[in-house]
C-alpha cells in the first residue's frame, strides 16, 4: 500500500469510529428521553430547599465518581445565571439539585468543600444511590445534565451552561411549562 491508499484507509477508519460513535450517542439520547428519573429519599433530605410535595420539574446534574467532583463544585457559580431565570422568569417554578458522587477517598475533601456553597441545591452520594435507583443511567457525562417534568420523566438533555442551542432549548421547554 503506498501512503496515499494508507492515508485514505486512516482516513475512512477515522471517520467511521467518529459515526458508530455519534450513532452510540444518539441511542444514549433517545433512551433517556422521557424515562423516569429516580431521585432517592437520602439524597432529597439532604437538603430542604426542594419542594417534596409539589410536582414540579427539576433540572438535576450529576457528577459521577470518576469527574473531578472538587472542580466542579469550585466552578459551580457558573450555574448562577441559569439557576437566576428559573426562579426570575419561571416564578420559582423549577427546582435544581447537583448530585455529587465522590470516590470514597475524596468523600471528606468534597464535604469540606460544599460548606462553602450551602446556598446551592447540593447533595453528596457517597453510596451512590442514584446510580443505583436509575441502573440504566448513562455513563457519558454529556448526558448527565437533564430536565425533568413534574413526573420525573427527562424532557431535556444536556447542559445548558456552555451550548446556546441547548440553553434555548430549555428556556423554550421551561416556557411551554410554564403555560400548560
Amino acid at each position: 500500500m503506498n501512503k496515499k491508499q494508507c492515508g485514505l484507509f486512516l482516513y475512512l477508519l477515522i471517520l467511521l469510529l467518529c459515526s458508530c460513535a455519534r450513532s452510540k450517542l444518539k441511542q444514549q439520547i433517545q433512551a433517556l428521553y422521557h424515562k423516569e428519573i429516580f431521585i432517592p429519599e437520602c439524597l432529597l433530605d439532604q437538603i430542604s430547599r426542594i419542594r417534596l410535595k409539589e410536582k414540579l420539574p427539576m433540572m438535576v446534574v450529576y457528577h459521577d465518581s470518576l469527574e473531578c467532583a472538587s472542580c466542579s463544585i469550585k466552578r459551580i457559580d457558573e450555574w448562577d445565571g441559569i439557576l437566576r431565570y428559573y426562579a426570575d422568569s419561571l416564578n420559582s417554578g423549577v427546582s435544581s439539585l447537583f448530585i455529587f458522587a465522590p470516590a470514597k477517598q475524596n468523600y471528606m475533601e468534597i464535604k469540606s468543600i460544599l460548606g462553602r456553597y450551602d446556598h446551592y441545591p447540593i447533595v453528596i452520594d457517597s453510596t451512590f444511590a442514584f446510580i443505583e435507583a436509575n441502573p440504566d443511567f448513562p455513563t457519558d457525562k454529556r448526558l448527565h445534565t437533564f430536565l425533568l417534568d413534574a413526573d420525573g420523566r427527562v424532557i431535556v438533555i444536556g447542559s445548558p451552561k456552555y451550548d446556546d442551542r441547548i440553553w434555548n432549548m430549555y428556556k423554550q421547554v421551561l416556557e411551554q411549562l410554564k403555560n400548560k
